[in-house]
């Protein structure tokens, strides 16, 4: 049985790259193991920045006039100043995965100067929440930090959300 829970964590470790852990029983997705990682993730903001989010679109659900989340087939994030990556299987959190706010000029912003539409399919579905979704035909979109209006993709720290922001917060 020893056996199995240690092959089972390194497992976890190999394809996470060792990223997330227990800190007084509670799950930080985001820390790195280190001392100083711990200090940060107790003490101040454990989230991570993204430079490039490359998603499969397939619905979106307006939440209110500035934004909307996207629902997706799959999608990879590129860690900010870093060669990691992470998919929806990678994704440290603990159940589920994570819901992906955009703010609407971004989002329009990087349609227009790409020439590419939402093609709504007239089909539409509920979430978990019971919010409705309303489908689209899968479109690839690449998020890039600094163009397309796009100034900032950062997670939370439980992991939960990832947004994609056209301005800075803070």
């Amino acid at each position: 049985m020893t056996k199995r829970i240690i092959l089972f964590f390194v497992m976890i470790f190999a394809v996470n790259g060792f990223s997330g852990g227990y800190i007084g029983g509670e799950w930080y997705p985001w820390w790195d193991g280190t001392a100083e990682g711990r200090e940060e993730c107790l003490y101040w903001d454990c989230t991570v920045s993204f430079r490039r989010l490359e998603i499969v679109v397939t619905g979106i659900r307006d939440i209110d006039e500035d934004y909307m989340e996207l629902e997706y087939s799959s999608f990879k994030a590129f860690v900010y100043n870093s060669e990691n990556a992470y998919s929806i299987e990678e994704w440290p959190l603990e159940n589920g995965r994570p819901i992906i706010e955009i703010n609407k000029k971004a989002l329009f912003t990087w349609l227009r100067n790409n020439s590419k539409e939402l093609k709504f399919t007239n089909n539409y579905w509920e979430d978990e929440l019971g919010n409705i979704i309303d489908g689209v035909e899968p479109i690839e979109i690449q998020f890039n930090r600094g163009k397309s209006a796009v100034e900032m993709i950062e997670t939370t720290p439980d992991a939960s959300k990832i947004f994609i922001l056209d301005h800075p917060v803070g």
